[in-house]
């Protein structure tokens, strides 16, 4: 009897183990409002617009608001921003789409679009502000959803 009650012990113990030990590919999505030098920035939304005409590229938009709580005006567009697919190559906007930018007065928001091509199979990337146009001050792990 204690053999008995010392396997399912066991075998119970193992089933556990092993459940708690299959994790599944969590694709991150941090929307999370971040701030650099007093401006508040938060990735409203995220869409898969459309699918290249080869298979091989993709259309992704991202709407932002942009909040300067600043004294003084400060100027921001769709050129800040980058994005890192999968950890591939720093992506710059989509030429030809309409992307935001502008003068923000202090205490006045700005929401606007940004649109990149990446690669068709992309499940992730990272959101890149790069004010200076090479150093990252701020960054947002997204989520490409599917295209419907």
């Amino acid at each position: 009897m204690k053999r008995l009650t010392l396997v399912a012990l066991v075998l119970i113990t193992a089933m556990f183990i092993a459940a708690c030990g299959q994790t599944k590919d969590e694709v991150k999505d941090d929307r999370s409002t971040k701030t650099y030098q007093n401006i508040d920035f938060e990735v409203k939304d995220v869409k898969a617009t459309q699918k290249g005409n080869d298979g091989k590229k993709g259309m992704v938009r991202i709407e932002m608001s942009i909040e300067n709580n600043d004294v003084a005006e400060v100027g921001v567009g769709g050129g800040d921003f980058k994005v890192k697919p999968d950890g591939g190559k720093e992506i710059e906007v989509a030429p030809g789409t309409a992307n935001f930018g502008d003068m923000i007065k202090p205490g006045k928001v700005l929401a606007g679009k940004i649109t990149y091509e990446i690669p068709a199979d992309t499940k992730s990337f990272e959101l890149l502000y790069q004010p200076d146009g090479k150093k990252t001050e701020l960054s947002w792990e997204l989520a490409v959803p599917e295209n419907k």
